[in-house]
């Protein structure tokens, strides 16, 4: 019997190339699903984790408005400044947004939109994440649903983008 590493002689043999070929198209194809799901759940795992962790430390965090929007973690206080605006004196698109949830977290809404004007609209977008994530991994979206799901599964495009208009506003004064 003719020895090739990891092949027999009767895989080597014309006629049965045909259905070892469908075989393996069958299994790669298989193990791509399958790996392709894993990374689909993953997605939506990590997704939530990173939800409830925004969601939890908005109600943890505490805010301090008679002392400019001050946060702390019970006595450790936040900086009051971002990165850009510390190093270039320029705010950045993402300026009051951790006062903002954290207000809104609070049910201080009015106090949350002066703090970042898109902070409540993406505030709500994390709290539908939740919902939406916990489905997403049980597989309990209808068709219907799944055909508009699309809208849902780039939240961080949309809130990348929405953070760059509202700062783009902000620098021109609207």
């Amino acid at each position: 019997m003719l020895k090739v590493p990891g092949k027999s002689i009767a895989k080597l043999h014309p006629l049965s190339k045909f259905n070892d070929k469908k075989q393996n198209e069958t299994s790669v194809f298989m193990d791509f699903q399958l790996e392709s799901d894993n990374a689909i759940k993953e997605n939506h795992l990590g997704y939530l984790r990173l939800s409830i962790l925004v969601i939890f430390l908005s109600f943890v965090l505490t805010l301090n408005p008679q002392n400019g929007g001050e946060v702390s973690f019970f006595s450790f206080k936040l900086p009051g400044v971002c990165t850009s605006q510390y190093f270039f004196s320029v705010p950045c698109p993402g300026c009051g947004l951790t006062r903002s949830f954290v207000a809104m977290a609070h049910g201080q809404f009015k106090l949350a939109f002066e703090y970042n004007r898109i902070g409540p609209l993406l505030f709500g977008l994390v709290l539908l994440q939740l919902p939406y994530r916990i489905a997403r991994l049980n597989n309990r979206l209808n068709s219907q649903f799944r055909k508009s799901e699309f809208l849902l599964s780039f939240p961080g495009y949309f809130i990348l983008m929405a953070m760059i208009i509202n700062w783009l506003l902000l620098r021109f004064g609207i």
